[in-house]
């Protein structure tokens, strides 16, 4: 597509993989992923919100692929879908340092609570 500011409406459950997928493709615009996590069906659905949010947010960010969810944009490398509390958020910590720590906290025998 010519345009430089792209919006997709997708289902939540595989919308961080598309992501990755499209940011692959290094097209050098700004692309905005959403969905609801409430379906349309059920009458209170966020997915017109999400979808507003997702047009404010394509104008205004640079060139990237996000995500916008509940009001809030995150780069789709650095969110997660939380299902339990129903929402995306910002994923806190780099998997591969959290599984080399714990390696280490099984090798040397140390216990503690954080």
């Amino acid at each position: 597509s010519e345009s430089r500011h792209i919006v997709i409406t997708h289902g939540t459950d595989t919308m961080r993989k598309t992501a990755n997928i499209v940011s692959k493709r290094s097209l050098n615009k700004t692309i905005v992923l959403t969905g609801a996590m409430i379906p349309y069906k059920f009458g209170s659905s966020d997915g017109l919100f999400n979808l507003g949010c997702a047009l404010a947010f394509v104008q205004s960010l640079p060139v990237g692929v996000y995500i916008a969810m509940n009001g809030k944009y995150f780069r789709w490398n650095e969110v997660k879908k939380n299902k339990n509390f129903g929402r995306f958020e910002k994923e806190l910590y780099d998997k591969s340092i959290v599984f080399k720590y714990s390696k280490f906290v099984k090798e040397w025998g140390i216990s503690f609570i954080l």
